[in-house]
């Protein structure tokens, strides 16, 4: 009979692993656990957790930081850019179209500003569609929409310049059949070419404003990182009055003084970029599209009412598309206050927009009463009459104010609303840049800040274990 085998109480125990074959993170660990029962270990634990947290402070403000930086200059770099461009090549398109039907009106003979105006014009698509097409977009999303509507522009610019091409040709020989062409012309361009750059520019502006969104968020992490600092800060200060019955420990003031400089800065940065970015937002924003929209109503309205006399008798469509226009511009007919014109001028952030808003919409009211008579005349067969309440005698430049004729306040509503997107965009250049200027501070200063706090409480902890010595 055998007996099983018994080891007495005192015997060491030979199931422990020996020293020699500890893996590395297991000596670390136990070492660390040896140290940590001494005063001094656990000072070192907290001096290196309280630095560690100090570091990731500043590292996650930084990053926060850049984050919106970045789709600050997204937007006023990237995004802006483009929509101005989109909504000058929706304007752009449109004009050539009114100068085209001008310089038809004009016969054979047409003035040669007028065709050297709407060359300038089709160039200036040309060139903004090249530069649009050259930037990288993904290939999915509003961003790869707008590359569509690029790639559909620059596929029937080239038809549409033809065909007015050849009406002019035959216009010059006499030809009736040149009317024909520029309305197919005008067909393409407001069925096809005007939607896709309203389009574009939608898309475009749409992409600015989510840039500025995102760079007007409202930090979490950091924030939530640094109050966990400030509350680890605290308690060890604590502990270490309590231990040491001293008022203060300086490395660790410093490096709580640090942490709430940085959060404070970083979340007062945040707060005065958020407000600019959320007024040229809702506000700035808001204000150039409502010119924008009111300049190319304007375009519109004189390019129908001038396809009205190249239709001879069958431009009952371009009649009532150029009322439409005018009244979207002032509004129904003794209601003061609405339209476009009025919409654009109560939106202005410019100090002068109001002003040059109510001479566009003086200028459009006279418009709307020669509009009437012209309409009127060529409706009752007087052609010639109702060519010159439209583009004045032959030969006389677009926009002369030698003879009244729609054209002279057409042009000056046009030239009002210039000047007054110019000043707005310039507005939202400037608040938007004011929000952006505003994230530069914290993020230059975040790390360093973050560095000197790490060193402060690191010198706070090496002059208390100086006392073990």
């Amino acid at each position: 009979m055998t007996h099983p085998v018994t080891r007495p109480p005192y015997a060491p125990r030979t199931d422990r692993v020996a020293p020699d074959r500890r893996t590395a993170p297991v000596e670390a660990l136990l070492r660390l656990r040896a140290a940590a029962a001494t005063e001094p270990g656990r000072l070192r634990v907290i001096g290196a957790v309280l630095a560690g947290l100090v570091l990731l402070t500043g590292a996650l403000t930084a990053g926060e930081v850049a984050e919106r930086a970045g789709a600050a200059h997204d937007a006023l770099v990237s995004g802006a850019p483009p929509s101005a461009d989109a909504a000058r090549i929706h304007r752009s398109l449109a004009e050539a179209d009114t100068t085209a039907a001008i310089g038809f009106l004009a016969g054979g003979d047409e003035p040669r500003e007028v065709r050297e105006r709407h060359e300038e014009l089709i160039a200036d698509v040309a060139g903004l569609l090249t530069a649009a097409a050259s930037h990288p977009r993904p290939d999915a999303g509003p961003a790869a929409e707008a590359a569509e509507r690029i790639d559909l522009l620059n596929r029937t610019l080239p038809v549409y310049t033809a065909l007015v091409g050849t009406a002019r040709a035959d216009n010059r020989r006499g030809l009736p059949l040149g009317g024909a062409y520029l309305r197919y012309a005008n067909s393409l361009m407001q069925e096809v070419m005007l939607p896709a750059a309203g389009e574009l520019h939608a898309l475009e502006t749409e992409r600015l404003r989510a840039d500025l969104e995102r760079a007007s968020a409202r930090p979490v992490a950091a924030p939530l990182v640094g109050a966990v600092t400030l509350l680890a800060l605290v308690a060890a200060h604590r502990r270490h009055r309590r231990r040491t019955r001293r008022l203060l420990n300086p490395g660790l003031v410093a490096g709580a003084v640090a942490v709430t400089v940085l959060v404070g800065w970083a979340l007062t940065s945040h707060a005065v970029s958020r407000t600019a970015f959320t007024a040229a937002v809702t506000e700035n924003l808001v204000a150039v599209e409502a010119v924008n929209e009111a300049w190319a109503a304007v375009i519109l309205a004189r390019g129908d009412e001038n396809l009205v006399l190249v239709a001879r008798g069958s431009g009952g469509g371009y009649a009532e598309s150029a009322r439409r226009h005018l009244e979207e511009l002032l509004g129904p007919e003794g209601t003061p206050g609405a339209g476009l014109l009025a919409r654009a001028g109560e939106l202005a952030r410019d100090a002068r927009g109001p002003e040059r808003l109510a001479s566009a919409r003086e200028a459009v009211a006279a418009w709307r009463e020669l509009n009437a008579g012209a309409l009127r005349a060529e409706a009752s067969g007087e052609y010639d009459r109702a060519t010159r309440l439209v583009i004045g005698n032959p030969g006389e430049p677009e926009g002369s104010r030698g003879t009244a004729h729609t054209g002279t306040y057409a042009r000056a509503a046009g030239e009002e609303l210039r000047a007054a997107l110019e000043a707005e965009r310039e507005r939202f250049d400037e608040v938007a840049g004011a929000g952006r200027a505003a994230l530069r501070g914290p993020g230059e200063g975040a790390v360093p800040l973050a560095l000197l706090g790490a060193a402060a409480v690191v010198l706070g902890i090496g002059r208390r274990l100086a006392e073990y010595r």
